[in-house]
């Protein structure tokens, strides 16, 4: 939390000298909201190998006083900051004991930092909650001689993170820390929900919203106040009142959640766009297809989710903040589900088959958890499924384009097999040999990520300058013109994918298309293959003077030091 002082100036303490369980007790009070977030952030700095940390009690900033304001209109009495307490920790261990010393610490020292708000209702009653947190990308801290260093879990892919400012100390000695992680909220049940939570984590999350952010909140994150503010929940009359508190009227009507206008109202404020995808109105799709291109397009998303609350005897849902996944490259099922002939039958692996679980944070348990890709899928009618399951993804986009990864890739198999079966070469090139063994057995493989057109042609720039490829001045000027933004759908073979990560084609798809265009298949772009490329869909094929397999686009600047 940038912006917010400490009331004094605090010393950094040991963290084998103290307890979490019992620092989260002291911490908490009231049974409202659960404790479950604060005690994950404390597992994790334990498990991150933090060393040191320091406590601070806060001043009253803006953002901690609206929050203020609105639960005394929601309360419709005076309510109060009991303590605002910010918890910060580092990889380094508590020496010197001063934390604005940066010779000593620096911004690559800091883990994360947690602020715990508890308000004092009317009546005696306090709720405290989890107002912000931010967290590293999963990390251990390993100690050397002179130092530290900080190496990423292998296969944790956290594509939804920033760089976030904190500020330490009082206003006369302060400090600011950056730290590149996630940011974690958790709804107080007030004067916000699970929806302003998942909102907040993904918005917030993102490194291509913070100058939207900033243009039109005026602020470096999106608050409680804003959605409450576009939403026009002022708490002057229940239909104006979110959430729930002890002493509402039991017949009390008002909103006890955001409705998915109410969401989409919020992020179109942004100048974006909301994807949304419902599951129940498209039985024949498995979630996980759909909503990886968004993820691994850096697209922030929500998941929400369906079960059955045996002991309420009420059906639930809930938000979910999807801000990256795992890959596990070993995996038996893509493979052998179409060697051995598996129903239903493919046409190609989706690489969302090697994802093992989506890395998610949930407010009511905490940041940085996993969902096993299996466990929500949805097997039967979705309106006879008590269990937990997939029924809707929504995804912040840029507002031109039109169309999703998953339609895109549907698209862009069927050319990729068109071409690699039909095309015949003057000579023999070994990949495309190797594709077109692999098409026949249905064992392509497709990743499917989505690019603004600069960045892909600044990619095949590269591309052609790296592999020294000869192209003609026509192709040049081609290669240097794309649409605003662009969905590509990299083919490769399941062993490149898993053990090169490297591809051996792209089918380039125009995200900003029309309805028309898309079933005409006249959104794509470009197609290129070992040994020929084509611009559009209509023959000819022309020489492409690449032949060999090149690596998988990366979105972001950040690629992990550790890959398996």
């Amino acid at each position: 939390m940038r912006g917010a002082y400490a009331t004094k100036v605090e010393l950094l303490c040991p963290c084998e000298e103290v307890s979490f369980f019992k620092l989260r007790d002291r911490l908490w009070k009231g049974e409202k909201c659960q404790p479950n977030p604060l005690h994950r952030f404390f597992t994790l700095m334990r498990k991150m190998k933090a060393r040191s940390y320091v406590t601070e009690d806060l001043a009253l900033n803006a953002e901690l006083i609206a929050e203020r304001e609105m639960a005394s209109k929601r309360c419709n009495e005076t309510v109060d900051i009991h303590r605002a307490t910010r918890l910060t920790f580092f990889a380094s261990r508590p020496q010197p004991r001063d934390w604005s010393d940066t010779a000593a610490l620096s911004d690559d020292h800091i883990l994360g930092y947690a602020v715990v708000v508890t308000l004092q209702l009317p009546q005696g009653l306090f709720r405290t909650f989890l107002l912000e947190a931010v967290i590293r990308r999963p990390t251990i801290s390993f100690e050397t001689d002179a130092d530290f260093v900080l190496i990423d879990v292998p296969n944790y892919y956290v594509h939804n993170s920033r760089q976030f400012g904190v500020t330490l100390g009082t206003p006369e000695q302060s400090r600011e820390f950056t730290i590149p992680g996630t940011f974690f909220t958790q709804q107080n049940d007030l004067t916000s929900v699970c929806s302003h939570a998942a909102l907040r984590m993904i918005v917030n999350s993102s490194s291509r919203l913070q100058e939207s952010i900033r243009d039109v909140t005026g602020e470096d994150k999106l608050t409680n106040k804003y959605i409450n503010d576009v939403l026009g929940l002022d708490f002057g009359s229940p239909k104006k009142t979110i959430g729930h508190y002890e002493h509402d009227p039991k017949d009390a009507d008002h909103k006890e959640g955001l409705t998915v206008e109410d969401m989409t109202k919020v992020v179109e404020s942004l100048g974006v766009r909301f994807s949304v995808i419902d599951f129940r109105e498209r039985l024949s799709v498995d979630y996980d297809e759909l909503m990886y291109p968004m993820v691994e397009s850096l697209n922030p998303t929500i998941l929400e989710v369906q079960g059955w609350d045996m002991e309420k005897n009420e059906e639930y849902a809930h938000a979910l903040a999807v801000m990256g996944h795992t890959l596990n490259s070993d995996r038996w099922e893509p493979e052998a589900n179409i060697g051995y002939g598996n129903y239903p039958q493919r046409e190609y692996i989706p690489v969302c088959q090697w994802i093992c679980h989506y890395v998610i944070s949930d407010d009511n348990y905490g940041m940085n958890m996993t969902l096993p890709s299996d466990t929500i899928r949805n097997h039967i009618v979705p309106h006879e499924n008590p269990t937990a399951h997939a029924v809707r993804t929504m995804s912040i986009v840029p507002k031109e384009v039109t169309i999703t990864g998953y339609a895109s890739q549907k698209v862009a198999v069927d050319i990729a097999n068109e071409h690699i079966k039909k095309t015949v070469l003057s000579r023999e090139i070994y990949w495309l040999e190797k594709l077109k063994d692999k098409a026949r057995k249905k064992n392509i493989v497709c990743r499917t990520v989505l690019v603004s057109g600069g960045t892909y042609g600044a990619y095949i720039r590269s591309l052609v300058e790296s592999q020294g490829l000869e192209l003609d001045q026509g192709q040049m000027e081609f290669l240097d013109t794309w649409p605003k933004y662009v969905w590509v759908t990299e083919i490769t073979l399941p062993n490149l994918y898993v053990g090169n990560k490297t591809k051996l084609g792209d089918v380039v798809v125009d995200a900003c298309a029309s309805t028309a265009a898309i079933t005409e298949r006249e959104c794509v772009v470009f197609t290129w293959f070992p040994g020929f490329m084509r611009r559009g869909i209509q023959p000819p094929s022309e020489y492409w003077d690449l032949t060999t397999h090149v690596p998988l686009i990366r979105c972001g600047s950040r690629h992990p030091l550790i890959e398996w």
